[in-house]
């Protein structure tokens, strides 16, 4: 008796286990197709224009580089509304198909950032907020950028994707020698930022940067990264034309300033580039009679 009472409990007993479980299985959530295409890559890039006084456009012609001789990394974010990441993925030039994403989202809305820059970068991106940004290290990369509204509703969605430059950049070009004493050229720079923020497109132009070009003995230059020479890229707050200020310092083997230029008022702005022209370096040893003109 004892034996068949036991039975009929432990019977009981998984009856109800199953129906609990049953329950509480939900089905599963209905996912579509999401297709990104950065087809931009194929496209020619429109180099940085000039900028003037009066923000007149100059030099905006196509040039015969494509945007994908520019971008060697594309990296992609996926977060949910309430600015949760569910995604980051990052494809590399050697990669097949580079351009060419898919995925799978249940319906929703969700925001896509899609960043296509030369240089790699670590930046930790943990969520969708007014706190995280995007870096753009020692003024070395240009970067190429595209936030997206997505909504998944019933069906499936493709979207073409155009990248957009988001820095500007100076250029720097010294009309005489630099002597062969010469150990390293430091380029800083005040009034633009080396990061943004996707959420409020604010950065700080309030910060210094510097980037420096260093020497060999017998006068070559070389870089401590992969940067294009005299080339200095950097983001805008709010990518606001701004005024920068650029100060040039050269030192010796032995770390001590041998020249020294200040420039006030340069012009800078998203998408344009300035050109900084002059003698650093004077033989009479007179480094405050330098001056640098401000070309577009």
């Amino acid at each position: 008796m004892k034996d068949t009472l036991l039975s009929f409990i432990c019977a009981l007993a998984l009856l109800v286990s199953g129906c609990s479980k049953q329950e509480l299985a939900t089905p599963e959530e209905e996912r579509f197709t999401v297709t990104m295409n950065v087809n931009s890559l194929s496209h020619h890039i429109v180099p940085m224009a000039g900028i003037q006084p009066m923000g007149a456009k100059i030099g905006a012609n196509a040039s015969d580089r494509k945007l994908s001789d520019v971008v060697d990394y594309l990296y992609y974010y996926v977060f949910k509304e309430d600015g949760e990441k569910l995604v980051e993925r990052v494809q590399s030039s050697m990669d097949g198909n580079v351009g060419q994403i898919m995925d799978r989202f249940g319906k929703g809305k969700y925001t896509v950032l899609l960043l296509g820059r030369s240089q790699q970068q670590y930046d930790s991106y943990w969520a969708y907020n007014d706190q995280t940004w995007f870096s753009n290290y020692g003024l070395t990369d240009d970067v190429f950028y595209k936030r997206i509204d997505l909504v998944v509703t019933d069906s499936n969605v493709e979207q073409d994707v155009v990248l957009e430059r988001k820095t500007g950049m100076i250029a720097l070009e010294l009309t005489d020698k630099v002597p062969p004493h010469i150990s390293e050229i430091r380029f800083s720079i005040i009034g633009v930022s080396n990061h943004f923020i996707p959420k409020t497109n604010r950065g700080e132009n309030n910060q210094t940067s510097s980037r420096s070009t260093y020497f060999y003995g017998d006068g070559t230059p070389y870089y401590m990264d992969l940067g294009e020479p005299y080339a200095y890229y950097f983001f805008l707050d709010q990518d606001e034309e701004a005024l920068a200020t650029v100060n040039l310092s050269a030192f010796d083997q032995d770390q001590k300033l041998v020249a020294e230029r200040l420039i006030k008022n340069v012009p800078v702005a998203v998408n344009k580039r300035t050109k900084l022209r002059g003698r650093l370096f004077e033989e009479s040893g007179n480094i405050s009679a330098q001056i640098f003109s401000v070309n577009f």
